[in-house]
């Protein structure tokens, strides 16, 4: 719960200017990909319309939280050497606070391609796609936060 908070409020103070760069790069993604993958017919194009945008949107998110994560990792290693709280909670706690972030991210970019791509148009579809999205993106940030 202690690193729940921390994720938290690191996260909030800086939380309007981070949305509106984090919705813009999104839009921008999305429209780049969508136009790229516009209307695919065969599933190989479905495939590599999902692998682009993932791959795309995890790199660009890795590349700009390296700061943040080399900042909490010595805060990590000094809370650790104290017995402050396991490796465990501090995994979960992160990935907690970062799930709203993973929510406006999946949102905005994963709905601009949906559509776009040409993607079954049901709420069924659409639902199963935004949570497999949005497990893919928290479990790629965290093996991206591993090395």
């Amino acid at each position: 719960m202690l690193n729940f908070k921390r994720g938290l409020t690191l996260w909030s103070r800086n939380k309007g200017e981070w949305i509106s760069n984090q919705v813009i790069k999104n839009i921008n993604v999305g429209l780049c990909n969508g136009f790229l993958f516009r209307q695919a017919t065969e599933p190989r194009e479905f495939l590599g319309a999902l692998y682009a945008v993932n791959m795309v949107s995890i790199m660009l998110s890795a590349s700009a939280s390296v700061n943040a994560l080399l900042d909490g990792r010595s805060v990590f290693y000094k809370h650790h050497s104290s017995n402050f709280y396991s490796a465990l909670s501090y995994v979960v706690g992160q990935v907690a606070a970062l799930v709203p972030a993973m929510i406006i991210d999946v949102t905005v970019l994963g709905s601009l391609l949906y559509w776009m791509v040409g993607f079954k148009a049901t709420a069924d579809a659409f639902i199963i796609y935004f949570l497999y999205f949005l497990m893919f993106n928290i479990l790629m940030l965290q093996i991206f936060n591993v090395f």
